[in-house]
């Protein structure tokens, strides 16, 4: 009830309302009505009151104020006419002062004028007022906006006029014009019912021309756009189309011209079609002849003129006003007759309208663009003294080309300059040009980036020859205003100034756009191919010239004369030259070339003969082809038949002084002499170049003392000495003289800067008063701070090195800001980044400066190093390295690199051609010879290495595919015979002189130990180190034949060397050093001995390197306390860091002993302090990616151990901050994939090493890492894939054809398929190691390539090892040629006989061939004995009774009594002693051991290690035999517990320490032990099967050993051992089915207890006790512990307990 009580009162409350607001609102209205006509009143008053006062301001001509009052006329009474045409009129009439006003102004016309419009909807003429206005300006403007407002103003007329308005389909065209202009690029979306494009506004044109079918201006509009059309089609290839919509618009022209063929909208649509026809026919002839015939050329060009002459006569200046700059344009695209018409149609334009200032620009540009210059000038000073136009689109526009005409005046004062050389006229007109160019600033209103700013300023600073600032400039505007903003003469400029820099990439980059943007210019050409023809690319050149048409080239001698130039470089054989004497400098120089030096004489004087006149370029060329041959008497007379011929030619009177002169001081004060220039010139001149000369040939002195050519050092100190006594003298006089000495204080810098910091800073400051452009300065500076950053870090000082080093750092890249065109800026970054370590930053700075001066040596030389630090792709090395090798020819440094990486990556036979060529050219080229000889010698005849004398091949594919074998032999073995040759004639050259420096000497003992001629190898080494004995070189030279023998894995001689030369050593112990990183760093492991070595080099230098070396070899050798003290006195740049990573290599070793021992609480504290320091190592150092690695690798390896998923989370938290900075992430990766594996993502592991090989296929690491995943996935089909990929990624590298051989024989055994892989290898890389794997693989009885084998073992690699004659004799052996075998047997022999007596091999070594031996004679033993026998002769050394025990024990077990008779023959003698007794006594013991006797084994261990305490190799095997063999375990650990502390991480002494441990029953330390163990030796098979099985059986960790069978499976696919842990390790993790299979196929690869037992074991389950008491009894037969004899002996009680239970 309450409810309905309130609503009846709120309705009573509404309608009460309603009446109240009725009565309200007529009360308002009422009052409205009143006031509104009073306001009305008053209103209409105060416009009138407007008008009058804007009237009095108009009579006054102020016409602002006038228009403001108009204004507010309007605003009031808005659709009065009177008072709009008034504020038109004053609107119209004011002179705008600024760019600003004249726009506002304009648009409130055009705003009045829509204004107009709108009060007068029906008023055709105010609608059609505004349109015609729109429509001029639009065509002026071209702009966007005007073309809109026409658009919107045209949809409006037809909006409000009505439909039977006589002018309201006029609309219609204004309408289709503006969307044919504003949707130009949608010319070609919309299509008809017919399949016609139909152009947008194409429908409003036919609707206009419905209701006005003669409208000229809608026929034009319509042909137009339908011919726009067809050519949109044509650019987009739609050629069908486009031929379709061609036939519409032929007709639409047709019909067009029949309508309004005499108005000028059609003859401009005529003559736009016929020009734009007759250009196109033109051009697409040029680019392909005969695409047109002459016929429809001609028709072309007579169509287009035909209808030129018709635009001409119909135009009319008065009826065309507007049309004016349409017909202009079109005259101006036709050509050059086409601007002539173009210039007398503005004049009569002119004559009737003289004030028009934008046609009148138009003129003057247009006549300095035909070098009217005067006429332009006149022009262009009309249009700058023009006055100020009243507001109007000229107004606008006259604000615009007042800076462009100031600019044209500009540009015709800096033409004049370049066109006359008299002093005060250039003078004049620079002053001239300078006042237009502040006229420009002044019409920009000060704007420095104005284009037309930079443009004059860029000018004004080429004329100074600031060719720097000059550059800034133009690239500035290029930058800021692209082409098309930009005119193609800019580039052109900045290309010429960016050629004087030095910048010559971007120079020729810069050229080349001007070509694109202006096809015209002659010297753009010209230009471009010089830039390329002094980089080589003659190719290049001839492309750019053959761009020209034949009546160019063939008018311009420059030209022709650039043709023969490129022609003649190129060595064309089928050039036909312009100039005949180019041809016969060609023929000469080919002859030359191929040491054929009389037929290139001959030819000259020849031509000379048939000559009509002497031609003096003949004679020049035989001169210098004579002082070329060192015939320098008829070189001087026949120059001095050239200067008869050519008396004023000063560069002959130059060639004569230096035909003349033998000493190049001289003959530099004379040719200065004898310059044009000044008195202070030549001075300056030529003290800058003595000064030069001197400091060149000092450091010459100093890099052949270095190498120990002293002859050649003492003559190049002495042309050093009399260079810098002739600049002492020529600088004083130049100071008399007032020279320029900024030239000279730059050279004393770039001196100074390696030899003297302190007078480098010093000559900074005096460069920094000079007047040196800015780049130069700041080069300098930064090459200073570098210089300085150096010097510290030599010195160890570090905060100064950070100081330097920042500030050259910012320096550098605000050069590159400034500078982005200089690449000595971008040098300089590169410089930086580098001493930074920052290689990847390197290159990309590096690459930049060679891209802008790839003329540069120094930059191509730096960008080539950075590519390979970086490791980048070879096929981007060779490109750069070919390209910088055509461009610098006589570089000789690029040339060594270019023919290193040729042969390393390359094209072989470009090297072998080069330098035979060069052999040819020049015999006393030894370094070449001998480089040649060295090449041939090591490497393999074949098809494509059999070449003519022009380096082409002989023999192409198919005629080689059609040859028989035999033919194709004999080919090759001509081949070899040829090479053989040549090395022999090299060598004997070679041999009568001695070796002038240390290279010589190294390439050709190199030679003669790849010849096999290892005795004359040796003797040349030996005569040449003797030589420098009490030499300055005498150390280096040692260092540098030791090196030359560690590279051959000759470490004892290396070695011995050394030693011999420790006393002749200086001050800085070089040789303790070299002796030091040779026993710590090879095979050889001597730490002791290493530290005590290192210790002398580095007390004596401080070096940083071998100071670490030092500290390395003292943790190693476990002198902990010894390594704490170095470390006090180590010092370096980033010494902390150094010794944060020394410190973890400390506690790292003493967790390896620990761990080694089994102490692992112990070892678990070291292993903390381990990680701890490489935390510290990593925030000192964040972006070494080393302590990362160590960092993951230890959490890693923990992980293992405890299987914590939280260590494999921070490992790969590490990892991924490590990658982050490194700049090779494929550790990171193979990392990751180790996490992943881990993790039980083998899948996912696989996945991510397949991506990132895809992006970086050449990373052996990674790819080598996805072959184990594979493996581990038991998918051997990919693994053998990916290592095929890998072959294919780099064939010319040996690195994967030699792992799959290893794969084969690690997955297959397939021996025929690893050695045909090694055999590939070794042809690549033919190393001593691939020699020794190719050894052992032979040694088997699988049949085997053997006649592969027999080429590698007859090739040039047949000497470098006594081996190779062996696996020759297997080779013979396989291919049944016994007697052969054995003659290469008795050679491999007295090899060895020579090889140990001149120390080249170790005397033990001779083992392997009594392995091979065994090999060969397995079916007559005894006449193998004799054969050796024979050879031994009466006096057998140790090492040949230890190799006859050798051989009947490989041969066969059962001969244990035959082999140790020939063993106590070196063990009874007294007087042997050392390695061989050593040798002897561990070859006893480990026979008897193999064969069941153990105590005597004991015995003979005993005695080893009694006569050589602390070995820790002999107390190990004594642990062994004792602990597990005897039974002792408890004795057994404590010696291998000594052997492990000695050393820690030998993989057979910790797995001698984990066996001990589990025979105790220690169960948890064996498997810490093993895991230790996989942390050394990560790879070992036989580590992860007794690691699996102990966590299977007796530690509960089932699924973790199944994993580890599994790797341990992929590693050795076929061991016994690892199919026997994986078998057991499937029934372990209930899979008893397949755990069987692998059981019986590790019985089937090779009896094993333990695979017995677990037989027996899993057939006890299913109850079939007899089945596994026959296998314990093989079982029993087979175990060699006591703990495996014991669980069988258990299993055999249980079997029997059960037996009986049953039985009862």
């Amino acid at each position: 009830m309450v409810k309905k009580k309130l609503n009846l009162k709120s309705k009573k409350k509404a309608q009460a309302n309603k009446k109240l607001i009725a009565m309200v609102v007529v009360a308002i209205v009422a009052t409205v009505g009143l006031v509104g006509g009073f306001l009305f009143l008053n209103m209409y008053k105060s416009a009138e009151r407007n008008i009058t006062a804007g009237d009095a301001y108009m009579a006054e001509k102020d016409y602002k104020k006038a228009r403001k009052m108009y204004g507010r006329a309007v605003r009031k009474e808005p659709a009065d006419p009177l008072f709009i045409k008034k504020l038109q009129d004053a609107t119209l009439a004011i002179v705008p002062v600024t760019p600003l006003e004249a726009r506002t102004f304009y648009h409130e016309y055009i705003n009045s004028l829509v204004h107009e419009a709108r009060y007068n909807p029906l008023n055709a003429e105010s609608q059609y007022k505004l349109i015609y206005e729109l429509f001029n300006t639009a065509r002026l403007t071209h702009e966007d906006v005007f073309w809109q407002q026409l658009q919107n103003a045209s949809i409006t007329v037809l909006e409000r006029l009505p439909l039977d308005d006589s002018r309201r389909y006029e609309a219609n065209i204004y309408l289709g014009l503006s969307h044919l202009h504003l949707e130009d690029r949608s010319m070609t979306d919309k299509f008809d019912d017919d399949g016609n494009i139909r152009f947008p506004g194409e429908l409003d044109l036919f609707e206009a021309l419905e209701h006005d079918p003669g409208n000229a201006l809608a026929w034009t509009a319509l042909a137009h756009g339908r011919m726009a059309v067809y050519y949109n089609l044509l650019d987009d290839g739609r050629i069908a189309q486009a031929q379709k919509n061609r036939e519409l618009a032929d007709k639409t022209m047709q019909n067009a011209q029949e309508v309004a063929g005499g108005s000028l909208e059609m003859a401009i649509v005529i003559t736009r079609e016929a020009v734009l026809k007759r250009n196109v026919t033109i051009q697409s002839n040029k680019q392909k002849r005969g695409s047109s015939s002459d016929a429809e050329v001609d028709e072309a060009i007579a169509v287009a003129s035909k209808a030129i002459d018709q635009l001409v006569s119909i135009f009319d200046p008065v009826l065309h006003q507007f049309q004016t700059p349409v017909v202009i344009m079109i005259l101006i695209s036709s050509g050059e007759s086409g601007k002539e018409l173009a210039i007398g149609i503005l004049n009569q334009h002119l004559e009737v309208f003289n004030n028009d200032v934008s046609t009148r620009f138009v003129l003057a540009r247009l006549l300095f663009d035909l070098t009217r210059l005067d006429e332009a000038k006149v022009e262009a000073m009309k249009v700058l003294n023009a006055p100020q136009a009243s507001v109007s689109i000229q107004a606008i526009g006259q604000f615009v080309i007042r800076p462009q005409t100031a600019s044209i005046l500009f540009e015709i004062a800096f033409n004049k300059i370049h066109g006359t050389e008299d002093e005060e006229e250039i003078e004049t007109l620079t002053l001239e040009a300078k006042m237009y160019r502040e006229k420009i600033l002044d019409f920009v209103s000060g704007d420095l980036e104005d284009p037309l700013i930079l443009e004059a300023d860029g000018d004004l600073a080429m004329l100074q020859k600031n060719y720097q600032v000059a550059v800034g400039k133009f690239e500035q505007l290029i930058y800021r205003y692209p082409h098309p903003k930009t005119a193609g003469d800019i580039y052109t400029k900045s290309g010429y100034c960016l050629l004087e820099t030095g910048s010559t990439g971007l120079a020729h980059e810069r050229l080349s756009q001007a070509i694109a943007i202006n096809p015209h210019i002659l010297n753009n050409y010209i230009l471009k191919a010089r830039i390329e023809m002094a980089l080589s690319k003659y190719d290049d050149a001839f492309n750019t010239l053959s761009q020209l048409s034949p009546t160019i080239i063939g008018s311009s001698s420059e030209i022709k004369s650039l043709l023969d130039a490129i022609s003649f470089a190129r060595s064309d054989e089928n050039a036909s030259f312009n100039d005949p004497f180019v041809a016969i400098v060609t023929s000469a120089d080919v002859l030359s070339s191929s040491g054929d030096f009389e037929g290139a004489v001959a030819t000259l004087k020849g031509a000379m003969e048939t000559a009509d006149e002497p031609d003096w370029r003949i004679y020049n060329a035989l001169a210098l082809l004579y002082f070329k041959n060192g015939e320098r008497e008829l070189a001087i007379e026949w120059i001095d038949k050239v200067i008869a011929l050519k008396p004023d030619n000063q560069q002959l009177k130059t060639n004569k002084i230096h035909i003349q002169s033998e000493d190049r001081v001289a003959a530099i004060i004379a040719i200065n002499e004898e310059s044009d220039a000044s008195d202070s010139e030549k001075a300056i001149n030529t003290s800058a170049q003595l000064y030069s000369l001197a400091r060149a040939s000092t450091g010459e002195a100093r890099r052949w003392k270095m190498i120990g050519n002293n002859k050649k050092a003492n003559s190049a100190q002495e042309l050093a000495d009399s260079a810098n006594s002739q600049y002492h003298k020529f600088i004083a006089i130049a100071k008399d003289l007032g020279s320029d000495l900024s030239i000279l204080l730059l050279l004393q810098f770039n001196n100074s800067i390696i030899e003297d910091l302190e007078k480098a800073s010093e000559l900074l400051s005096r460069l920094k008063l000079e007047e040196l452009d800015e780049s130069i300065i700041d080069d300098c500076e930064v090459r200073l701070l570098l210089a300085k950053a150096s010097k510290e870090k030599d010195n160890l000082q570090v905060d100064p090195i950070n100081s330097a080093i920042e500030n050259a750092y910012k320096l550098a890249l605000a050069s590159t800001i400034k500078r982005p065109f200089s690449a000595i800026g971008w040098r300089n970054l590169g410089l930086v980044h580098e001493f930074n370590r920052n290689n990847a930053e390197a290159l990309l700075a590096y690459e930049e400066a060679y891209k802008l001066a790839p003329d540069n040596n120094t930059y191509a030389r730096r960008y080539l190093g950075a590519l390979l630090k970086t490791d980048s792709d070879p096929q981007r090395i060779m490109r750069v390295v070919r390209e910088a090798r055509k461009s610098f020819p006589y570089d000789s440094m690029l040339l060594d690199t270019w023919l290193s990486l040729e042969d390393k990556f390359g094209d072989i036979a470009t090297v072998i051609t080069y330098r035979t060529k060069q052999q040819a050219r020049d015999k006393k080229d030894r370094n070449n010879a001998l480089q040649l000889a060295l090449l041939l010698v090591n490497t393999e005849p074949k098809r494509e290495l059999m070449l003519d004398e022009n380096g082409r091949e002989l023999f192409l594919p198919k005629a080689w595919a059609r040859m028989s074998r035999k033919q194709q032999n004999n080919h090759l073995e001509t081949l070899r015979k040829s090479w053989d040759k040549i090395v022999q004639e090299i060598i004997e050259v070679a041999k009568k002189d001695s070796d002038p420096d240390l290279r010589s000497a190294i390439t050709r003992a190199s030679v003669e130990r790849d010849r096999g001629q290892l005795g004359e190898a040796s003797a040349i080494l030996d005569k040449y180190i003797s030589e420098q004995v009490g030499q300055e070189g005498y150390t280096t030279a040692v260092i540098a034949a030791a090196n030359f023998l560690k590279g051959v894995s000759r470490f004892e001689q290396a070695k011995t060397l050394l030693e011999s030369a420790v006393g002749a050593q200086g001050e800085k112990k070089e040789i303790s050093a070299a002796l030091g990183s040779l026993l710590l760093l090879s095979r050889m492991s001597d730490y002791p001995r290493a530290a005590q070595e290192l210790g002398i080099a580095a007390r004596a230098t401080d070096n940083p390197i071998t100071y670490s070396r030092w500290i390395e070899a003292l943790v190693l050798s476990g002198d902990f306390d010894g390594a704490e003290l170095a470390m006090q006195g180590f010092k370096g740049t980033n010494i902390e860091y150094s010794k944060a990573m020394l410190q973890a290599l400390i506690h790292q070793r003493k967790s390896q002993i620990l761990l080694a021992q089994g102490k692992s609480q112990e070892a678990r504290g070291e292993i903390e302090r381990y990680r701890m320091m490489l935390n510290s190592a990593i925030s000192l150092d964040k972006k070494n990616p080393v302590p990362y690695l160590h960092l993951c690798r230890s959490l890693i390896s923990e992980f293992t151990v405890t299987q914590n998923k939280e260590l494999l989370n921070e490992a790969l938290e590490v990892s991924d901050n490590g990658s982050e900075f490194s700049e090779s992430f494929e550790d990171f990766a193979t990392i990751r994939t180790d996490i992943l594996q881990l993790d039980g993502q083998l899948r996912r592991a696989i996945d991510s090493l397949d991506v990132y090989l895809a992006k970086k296929p050449d990373s052996n690491k990674v790819r080598q890492k996805l072959i184990d995943a594979h493996l581990d996935a038991d998918d051997l089909e990919k693994a053998l894939a990916v290592a095929v990929a890998g072959v294919a990624v780099n064939p010319a590298s040996a690195t994967w054809h030699k792992r799959l051989g290893d794969l084969h024989l690690r997955a297959t055994d397939n021996r025929a398929l690893a050695t045909q892989s090694y055999l590939d290898a070794i042809a690549l890389e033919p190393t001593l190691d691939l020699v020794l794997i190719i050894d052992k693989t032979t040694r088997t009885n699988q049949s085997l390539p053997y006649r592969n084998v027999l080429q590698m073992a007859r090739g040039p690699l047949s000497n470098q090892h006594p081996i190779v004659k062996a696996i020759e004799a297997k080779a013979l052996r396989g291919l049944g040629q016994k007697r052969d075998a054995d003659i290469a047997m008795r050679s491999s022999w007295e090899s060895y006989q020579i090889a140990i007596e001149k120390r080249w091999v170790a005397p033990p070594s001779i083992s392997l061939w009594f392995a091979n031996l065994a090999t060969l004679y397995k079916e007559d033993v005894e006449a193998g004995e004799q054969f050796a026998l024979q050879l031994i002769g009466s006096n057998p050394t140790p090492e040949e009774y230890v190799g006859l025990a050798n051989y009947w024990w490989e041969l066969s077990h059962e001969n244990i009594e035959k082999s140790l008779t020939y063993l106590n023959q070196v063990i009874d003698d007294a007087d042997v002693k050392g390695n061989a007794r050593i040798s002897a006594l561990m070859r006893k013991g480990g026979f008897l051991v193999e064969v069941r006797r153990y105590v005597e084994s004991e015995a003979a261990f005993r005695l080893l290690d009694e006569e050589n305490p602390n070995e820790p190799l002999i107390m190990n095997n004594l642990a062994y035999v004792v602990g597990v063999y005897l039974n002792n375990p408890q004795e057994g650990l404590a010696l291998s517990m000594q052997a492990a502390e000695i050393v820690p991480n030998h993989p057979s002494i910790i797995d001698t320490v984990s066996i001990l441990h589990e025979l105790l029953g220690d169960d948890v330390k064996a498997a810490q032990t093993l895991d230790f163990l996989l942390q050394i030796d990560p790879v070992n098979a036989d580590a992860m099967a007794r690691l699996s099985l102990i966590l299977a059986s007796r530690l509960n960790q089932p699924e973790r050993a199944l994993l580890l069978a599994q790797r341990a499976r992929s590693q050795q696919p076929r061991s016994p051992a690892a199919l026997d842990a994986l078998g057991w390790c499937y029934i372990q993790n209930g899979q008893p089915a397949k755990g069987e299979r692998f059981l019986q196929r590790s019985i089937a690869n090779g009896e094993n207890a333990l695979a017995y037992l677990h037989m027996a074991q899993l057939v006890i389950k299913r109850g079939e006790y007899e089945e596994a008491i026959g296998h314990l009894r093989v079982a029993q037969e087979l175990a060699s512990d006591q703990r495996t004899l014991d669980r069988i002996h258990d299993l055999k009680d249980d079997i029997r307990k059960t037996q009986a239970t049953v039985g009862d």
